[in-house]
């Protein structure tokens, strides 16, 4: 990734070409955002007592509601509003 020198950071080399950032956290548009954010839902679904399919990675259930992912886009189901409410 290509980027200027942030405002207010001074190089001690006298070009800052030279110089090299490391990022602290990932970026929208990087190769890696999305499995950054996948890592990201599952362990937010795991700590919400969701389980992830052994089939179909893209399925996680607990009890009787299912959440399916597709890309950045996600669906609850379930045998009542009350019980989605809940998890939204």
């Amino acid at each position: 990734m290509n980027m200027e020198l942030p405002t207010g950071i001074k190089a001690h080399h006298r070009s800052s070409k030279d110089q090299v950032f490391m990022l602290l956290e990932n970026l929208y548009g990087q190769k890696q955002a999305g499995h950054v954010w996948n890592s990201y839902l599952i362990k937010k679904l795991c700590s919400m007592g969701f389980h992830q399919s052994l089939i179909d990675k893209c399925v996680f259930y607990c009890d009787d509601i299912i959440f399916i992912v597709y890309v950045d886009d996600g669906i609850f189901l379930g045998p009542d509003d009350c019980k989605l409410t809940k998890m939204t």
